[in-house]
C-alpha cells in the first residue's frame, strides 16, 4: 500500500515538471522577408531578439519551402546571421534554437535576392543533334553555380558546368541539364559509323575558290572584281569587267605614225631631187655658165610649163596634154647636155665628147637627143675635124 502511494506521487510530480521543459525556448514574434544584395550580407538578421531562453542557446537553420539553394548562410554564437547569394532562384529559410532541452523554431522567411547575375546559357544552343560512335561531345551551362545532369532522367555523379557526352550504344539519348530554376534538354541520336560513312562512298573533289592577289587569273576574275590579277594594259581602261581600248589614244598613235610615215617620204624625195641635180650640175665640164645661165634654165622651165598651160584647149585630151609635159620635161633634163655640146663642139672632138657624156651618166639615148636637137639648130656641125683638141 505504501509503495502504491510512493509510485503515484512521483507520476505527479513528473507530470508536473513536463510543461516546465517544454517552454525552455521561447520563440517570439515573426522574422520578415530578407532582401540581399550582391556579395556578403552581415547581419541581416539577430536572432537573439527573437528566441529567448534561461539557458544557453545554440543556433541553428534549415531550408524553408523554396529551398536554400544558392544562399550561404554562417550564423555566430550572439545569434547574428551572415547571408551570400549565388543566384537570384527563389528560396527561403527556417531558424531553429537549442538549448538541449527544447528546440524551437522560427517562421518560414522569404529571401529576395536583388543582386544582378549573369543570364544562365546552355550550350550547345538546340534542342537535338547526331553524334557518331564513341564520338565525345561538351554539353556546358554558364551563370550557375550548381549544375545538376540527368541522362535518360537518372542523375549523374556531375556537378560541374561542363559534361562531355560519349557512348557507343547506337539508340537515342536524353540529356538534361537543371541549373537553379531552368532546365534545358537535347535529344542526342548516335549513328553507327558504317551508317554515316559507307566503305564505298566517294568524296566529291575538294573546289578550290580563286584567290584574288595571287596573280594567277582565277575562275571568274575579271578587271573589275580583281584588278590585281586581272590588269588592263596602258593603252586600255576596265569597261564592263571588260579591257576596252583607248579610242582618243588608238587614234592619236595612228595619225602619229601617218605623219612621221608623210615626213620620212618627202625627205626621200628632197634628198633624191637634191643628189640628182648635183649630178647635173658636175656635168657642167669646162662649161662657163654662171648662176645667171642657172637661173635663165629656170626661167625657161617656168616657160614651158606657162606654153604649155596656153596651149592647152578645151577639146585637147589627157594624154595630149601627157605627153606634151613629158616632152618639156625631156627637153629641160637635156638642157645641161645640149649646152655642153653647143659649148664644146667647136672646140673639141665629137666622139670625145660623147664618151665624157656617157662616163658622167648619159644615156646613149639621151646624148643622140641632144646632138639631134642641136643639129635642127644648125648648131650641131662639125664635118670638120680641123684645129679641133681631144677632149
Amino acid at each position: 500500500m505504501k509503495r502504491g502511494l510512493i509510485f503515484l506521487f512521483l507520476f505527479i510530480l513528473f507530470s508536473l515538471n513536463l510543461p516546465a521543459q517544454s517552454d525552455t525556448v521561447v520563440f517570439n514574434g515573426t522574422i520578415p522577408e530578407i532582401t540581399l544584395n550582391e556579395g556578403i550580407n552581415k547581419n541581416v538578421v539577430d536572432l537573439s531578439v527573437y528566441f529567448n531562453s534561461s539557458n544557453q542557446l545554440t543556433y541553428k537553420f534549415k531550408p524553408g519551402e523554396f529551398g536554400l539553394e544558392g544562399v550561404d548562410v554562417s550564423i555566430n554564437s550572439n545569434g547574428k546571421v551572415d547571408m551570400i547569394p549565388r543566384s537570384k532562384k527563389a528560396k527561403s529559410i527556417i531558424f531553429l534554437a537549442d538549448d538541449d532541452l527544447t528546440v524551437a523554431e522560427s517562421n518560414d522567411i522569404k529571401i529576395i535576392v536583388a543582386a544582378e547575375f549573369p543570364a544562365i546559357t546552355f550550350s550547345p544552343n538546340t534542342d537535338s543533334l547526331q553524334l557518331i560512335q564513341n564520338e565525345a561531345r561538351n554539353f556546358a551551362v554558364s551563370g550557375a553555380d550548381n549544375v545538376q545532369w540527368f541522362l535518360d532522367d537518372v542523375l549523374l555523379n556531375q556537378t560541374g558546368s561542363v559534361y562531355s557526352f560519349s557512348k557507343n550504344e547506337v539508340k537515342l539519348y536524353n540529356l538534361k541539364a537543371v541549373a537553379d530554376n531552368f532546365t534545358k534538354n537535347w535529344i542526342i541520336s548516335v549513328l553507327a559509323e558504317k551508317i554515316v560513312n559507307p566503305p564505298n562512298a566517294t568524296t566529291e573533289p575538294e573546289k578550290i575558290e580563286p584567290v584574288c592577289g595571287n596573280g594567277i587569273k582565277e575562275g571568274n576574275e575579271n578587271c573589275s572584281n580583281c584588278a590585281a590579277d586581272v590588269s588592263c594594259s596602258i593603252n586600255s581602261e576596265c569597261i564592263n569587267s571588260i579591257c576596252v581600248v583607248k579610242k582618243d589614244d588608238f587614234n592619236f598613235g595612228l595619225i602619229s605614225w601617218l605623219v612621221l610615215f608623210a615626213v620620212l617620204v618627202i625627205a626621200i624625195v628632197t634628198g633624191i631631187i637634191f643628189i640628182g641635180k648635183r649630178k647635173r650640175r658636175n656635168l657642167k665640164i669646162e662649161s662657163n655658165e654662171t648662176i645667171t645661165d642657172e637661173k635663165n634654165i629656170f626661167n625657161k622651165i617656168i616657160g614651158v610649163f606657162k606654153k604649155d598651160k596656153k596651149e592647152i584647149s578645151s577639146d585637147q585630151t589627157g594624154k595630149e596634154l601627157y605627153e606634151d609635159k613629158t616632152k618639156s620635161l625631156e627637153e629641160i633634163e637635156l638642157n645641161p647636155l645640149i649646152s655642153y655640146f653647143k659649148t664644146n663642139l667647136n672646140k673639141y672632138k665629137k666622139e670625145d665628147l660623147i664618151m665624157q657624156s656617157l662616163k658622167q651618166g648619159w644615156k646613149q639615148e639621151q646624148v643622140d637627143k641632144a646632138l639631134a636637137k642641136l643639129e635642127n639648130t644648125g648648131d650641131g656641125n662639125d664635118n670638120t675635124n680641123e684645129n679641133k683638141r681631144v677632149a
